[in-house]
């Protein structure tokens, strides 16, 4: 059984932001999806479970570039597959975004309570209005 801390503690906090921080995650990943219309960006393929595929691993999990669909074939077992990846990135955002993700990626934020709870508004209004997007189209 896990410990439950006092509110307002630094430990209660952290715990707080981490449990954010897993639904947006949830969020992006089917943002992503959703984005993509789950085609792989690397491979070009649908597949029934797709994930998304981070280009820049332990970081930017919130930049919508960084951030794109992937079968598991190319994200788990060719991990990324990240030369053709890099191709595709440049071919979708234009030359130039490896180095701005390269350069990002050592300015990697920690999220406060209140950054998470925008990126979590703004993220499910995205997904709504791809859905309604979906629905309609």
């Amino acid at each position: 059984m896990r410990k439950k801390h006092r509110e307002g503690t630094k430990i209660w906090y952290q715990d707080k932001v981490k449990k954010l921080k897993r639904k947006c995650w949830s969020l992006m990943s089917e943002y992503v999806r959703l984005r993509d219309k789950g085609i792989c960006i690397t491979c070009g393929k649908k597949y029934p479970v797709m994930n998304a595929g981070h280009f820049k691993h332990g970081c930017l999990d919130f930049d919508e570039r960084n951030i794109n669909c992937q079968c598991q074939g190319c994200n788990t077992y060719k991990s990324g597959a990240l030369d053709i990846y890099a191709i595709k990135l440049e071919a979708k955002y234009g030359f130039g975004i490896i180095q701005e993700l390269e350069e990002l990626k050592w300015k990697k934020p920690f999220y406060t309570y209140e950054e998470l709870e925008q990126i979590k508004t703004d993220l499910e209004s995205k997904i709504s209005a791809l859905k309604l997007a979906e629905l309609s189209g």
